[in-house]
């Protein structure tokens, strides 16, 4: 998927009212690039647990993917963070 179209779902999620948009998470490894959105607490107003709001599925991104869409993110000012996954 490329940058774009991954960047118009996470306009799409910003705009959720079931979850509130807090960031978009990067965790880096090696040349993969694996992306999250992270959400604050969860508003739900029915006890069903089917029903409960689905999170964004997360991206496997490749660096340039990751490069034109964090340029796309800070042009919108939307707020990410990167992480390394550095394993010992």
């Amino acid at each position: 998927m490329d940058a774009l179209a991954i960047f118009d779902k996470i306009k799409q999620e910003t705009k959720r009212e079931d979850k509130p948009f807090q960031l978009v998470e990067f965790n880096m490894r090696d040349n993969m690039y694996i992306m999250n959105v992270i959400y604050g607490n969860v508003v739900t107003t029915s006890n069903n647990h089917h029903t409960f709001p689905h999170d964004l599925d997360p991206e496997i991104l490749n660096k340039e993917t990751y490069e034109q869409l964090t340029e796309l993110l800070d042009d919108k000012k939307i707020p990410y963070t990167v992480r390394n996954d550095d394993f010992i």
